[in-house]
């Protein structure tokens, strides 16, 4: 057990890490795996550490069954699965450490400390250290992934994206064998040329050879460009495969996994696509070629004398040495270059994203120094790694000099005494040394599958994530909203404190609804949890009154709603496909109706192109207000029967304002409308009016008030 511990122990990598190494170690000892990037996401790890609510919200969601409680020393004796303890040292620092189990004979505690290691901690010592004597357990559940079903989950993927290329890969490995036979040819002709036709004069015979070889030659290239295009071919469509497939699991996956992660991660996760692909040519053109010039070559040089082809082959024993002493290392190295990659390309877009914040603010020198640390940090994680492959390549180079002035020695040795001839001699030396690279490839080998493996498992580490649940069974409902109920609605993000608190409120059709509150309330999580991207700790959200919205199959469910965010998102198109999402002719024609029927088409023929003109990107050339008149239009064009508004008038101006207003009392009879709003003036449009304070929901009138006549609670 304890060389178990040993193997699965995961060390912290600063303080505010020791948690979630703990949870790192438990996964990995009941053999399953993640990582402690994953892990901080899910716990809601930050710079002061993580909470243990936010360790056991993290362990439910990878399918581990956690309990938390108060415990006592007997209670660990006894104690049948591995726990976190929660602990304080001498200088009050507090800490995560693994509880293993007891050892009954001797009367110890066996601890996985992420900081030190493996200690074995008395009765006193757990007393002296363990003040809060809370405990969280884990064990693996029915939905815990082990080891051997990721890896079997891993295959069938990356099976799934590679059949179609089966026939071009057999074709290319296929005309790898002709080019590897061809490449005898050259040796085995000027074996003939010093040995028979230059001493027996025949020059009939030198011309017809140089012609045949001239001809094996040209087919050799002729067949090896074929080779290239098949690969060129399977390059593209594997890309595109790989690429569309990871992209189509990623938006299937829940909002909150994209909540924490960096735009410049998930890119550099797609253009690790360009690593497996090498790996994939590689085995399909280069090693099966190698592997073949190896048997070939090794026949042909076993039949001049066996102990030429042992010290040619002597090759692949060392340098597989080599390799596996390295091999660890480099896949360590590769995963910090990804990663820094990552950081370097997430940093370059959140940084330009907010240039006009850093001209404004004149902060282009601390911002360059920004991108220049970010930059540095991953060239020094890109140097840490071609040193060590610099390092390892010296060795090969090294072993491989060795054996060719070996090979030379012994055909030489061979030579003088007449066991071969002139011709023999030049054949064998160009094939035995030019075996060397083929077989230093063919140990390598295992190096080009782990940076492809890396890059594999960073890509299969976001898609592996549960996607949203889709597949609901059907209701009998015929989706005519009338009426959405919040009752006793609780939710908090993981490991944070609860956000909402029996929140309650209603919202009806031909009504609109106006919630007020101060920043940081809730009151856009409430708008969260309508359009369904979390779901509450608690309380429920009741459809017309008979069926939970939990129960609606999601689609049906967005189907339903309008959503317009407080930050409508513009993408670098044109102001209609903006509005459509689509490039739809039918579409089209549907937006200017729209715009027509709401007096809005005028208001965009201030662009040169009108309703055609390309915004920029994020929307550059629109104004604040304009992007919302957009995102509103884009909401009211899938003709919901639900609208949700978070601050829909925050950017307009008081006459663009009062238009929309009035535009939201004539739209009300056809939908129920729900308003999150900071502005006293939208309340003079309101039936319902709640005030949200401390994470609870109260209406404060139910009844159409008048600006500047609002009681906040």
């Amino acid at each position: 057990m304890i060389k178990r511990i040993r193997r699965t122990l995961i060390r912290q990598q600063d303080i505010s890490d020791c948690g979630v190494a703990c949870l790192l170690s438990i996964i990995r000892f009941l053999g399953g795996n993640n990582s402690l990037a994953n892990l901080r996401q899910l716990s809601g790890t930050t710079a002061s550490g993580t909470t243990l609510l936010g360790l056991h919200q993290c362990a439910t969601q990878i399918g581990l069954v956690t309990e938390a409680f108060e415990a006592e020393i007997t209670d660990l004796k006894t104690l049948k699965d591995t726990g976190i303890i929660h602990i304080t040292h001498e200088e009050n620092i507090e800490h995560y450490v693994v509880l293993y189990k007891y050892d009954e004979q001797k009367k110890y505690f066996i601890i996985g400390d992420p900081d030190k290691g493996i200690e074995f901690w008395t009765e006193e010592q757990l007393h002296n250290n363990w003040k809060t004597k809370i405990l969280l357990t884990a064990k693996a559940g029915d939905d815990f992934v082990k080891n051997k079903q990721e890896a079997l989950l891993k295959r069938h993927w990356f099976i799934s994206l590679i059949k179609d290329d089966f026939n071009l890969l057999l074709i290319a490995s296929f005309i790898g064998i002709i080019v590897s036979a061809l490449g005898l040819t050259t040796a085995l002709y000027i074996q003939k040329l010093i040995d028979e036709i230059i001493p027996k004069h025949q020059t009939e015979r030198l011309f017809t050879g140089l012609a045949i070889l001239l001809i094996l030659l040209i087919a050799k290239s002729g067949i090896s460009y074929l080779r290239q295009y098949f690969l060129l071919i399977q390059t593209k469509d594997f890309n595109e495969r790989i690429t569309g497939s990871f992209v189509e699991k990623l938006f299937q996956l829940p909002k909150f996994f994209f909540d924490s992660r960096k735009t410049g991660d998930l890119i550099a996760r797609l253009n690790d696509t360009v690593r497996i692909q090498r790996s994939v040519a590689y085995f399909s053109g280069t090693f099966v070629i190698d592997l073949l010039i190896v048997i070939m070559s090794s026949v042909y040089l076993f039949s001049f004398h066996y102990s030429i082809a042992i010290v040619s082959l002597l090759s692949l024993p060392i340098m597989g040495i080599i390799a596996w002493k390295y091999n660890d290392v480099i896949i360590k190295n590769n995963y910090e270059v990804m990663a820094g990659y990552a950081a370097n390309e997430s940093n370059y877009i959140d940084t330009i994203s907010g240039i006009s914040i850093i001209k404004s603010s004149n902060k282009e020198k601390l911002f360059t120094e920004k991108i220049k640390s970010y930059f540095g940090k991953f060239q020094n994680k890109a140097i840490v790694l071609g040193k060590t492959s610099n390092s390892f390549n010296l060795l090969v180079e090294i072993t491989s000099n060795i054996l060719i002035i070996g090979i030379i020695t012994l055909v030489s040795y061979f030579t003088l005494q007449k066991q071969f001839k002139i011709g023999e001699m030049m054949a064998v030396l160009s094939i035995a040394i030019g075996l060397l690279p083929s077989c230093t490839r063919l140990m390598l080998t295992n190096l080009q599958i782990q940076e492809a493996k890396v890059a594999f498992n960073r890509m299969y580490e976001f898609t592996s994530n549960k996607p949203e649940k889709h597949t609901t069974p059907a209701i009998d409902w015929d989706y005519n909203f009338e009426q959405l109920i919040v009752e006793g609605l609780s939710f908090r993000f993981a490991g944070r404190a609860r956000l909402l608190k029996d929140a309650n409120l209603i919202i009806e059709k031909g009504k609109i609804t106006i919630l007020f509150g101060e920043s940081g309330s809730g009151k856009s999580t409430i708008m969260q949890l309508l359009q369904r991207f979390y779901e509450p700790e608690s309380g429920d959200i009741t459809i017309n009154k008979s069926h939970k919205i939990e129960s609606i199959p999601l689609k049906k469910w967005r189907d339903l709603i309008g959503v317009l965010p407080q930050e409508a998102k513009i993408f670098n198109t044109t102001i209609i496909e903006n509005i459509s999402l689509s490039k739809d002719d039918h579409d089209f024609k549907e937006v200017i109706k729209l715009c027509q029927e709401v007096n809005l088409l005028n208001y965009f023929n201030q662009f040169p192109n009108g309703i055609y003109t390309k915004v920029g990107e994020e929307g550059l050339n629109l104004s604040g207000g304009q992007k919302q008149i957009v995102g509103l239009l884009r909401a009211l064009f899938r003709k919901p029967q639900l609208l949700l508004l978070d601050e829909a008038t925050g950017s307009l101006d008081s006459k663009t304002e009062s238009f929309v207003l009035d535009l939201l009392v004539k739209l009300k009879s056809k939908m129920g409308i729900f308003l999150i709003s900071h502005k006293e003036a939208t309340a003079s449009i309101a039936d319902f009016h709640y005030s949200i304070v401390d994470g609870k929901i109260d209406l404060v009138k139910n009844m159409r008030t008048t600006p500047g006549s609002i009681i906040f609670t």
